[in-house]
């Protein structure tokens, strides 16, 4: 049996699926012209469902596709989701020590997450002094640039840039 839809078309409803949308709203722009197509298609609701599936089992999942110009967004947007998944533990962690019971998983799910967090506080702030035109160490370069930071290099780097700003004020 022939594919009755070009590859093409594939692609662009692929493109949507990847956005975030559903069947029938990638339904809709590729009826209205809306799907970066040269040309209007309807395919049925029901096929693109199938098409959807199969990328599905291909690990093709929806909403992972960032938008240039989103970029920025789109890291705000994974930061507070990290730092409500970090309230979450600690507030488990909490309630476990409350009843006497410690829960070593939580300890070591907390640990971790507070590791990233301060990575991704460290990062954050090293990118505004760099915005500004402040000149990054080496140290402070690599840092961005690595998989890890220790903390100690984090809390040299935090006194510094304290150190920097009582400076300034002077």
């Amino acid at each position: 049996m022939a594919d009755a839809y070009g590859q093409d078309i594939k692609d662009a409803a692929k493109i949507l699926h990847l956005e975030g949308l559903r069947s029938r709203e990638i339904r809709e722009k590729l009826a209205s012209g809306n799907a970066g197509l040269p040309f209007e298609v309807d395919p049925s609701t029901r096929t693109i469902d199938g098409w959807r599936k199969k990328w599905k089992l291909d690990g093709i999942r929806a909403g992972l596709y960032v938008r240039p110009g989103e970029e920025e967004e789109q890291e705000d947007a994974g930061y507070r989701r990290l730092l409500g998944i970090h309230r979450e533990a600690l507030l488990r962690l909490d309630e476990s020590v409350q009843r006497g019971k410690p829960n070593q998983a939580w300890v070591k799910a907390v640990s971790q997450l507070q590791a990233t967090v301060d990575q991704a506080r460290n990062r954050r702030r090293q990118q505004a002094r760099r915005e500004r035109g402040a000149k990054l160490s080496s140290e402070e370069s690599a840092e961005m640039g690595g998989p890890s930071v220790d903390p100690g290099s984090i809390l040299e780097a935090l006194a510094a840039e304290q150190s920097e700003e009582l400076g300034s004020e002077s």
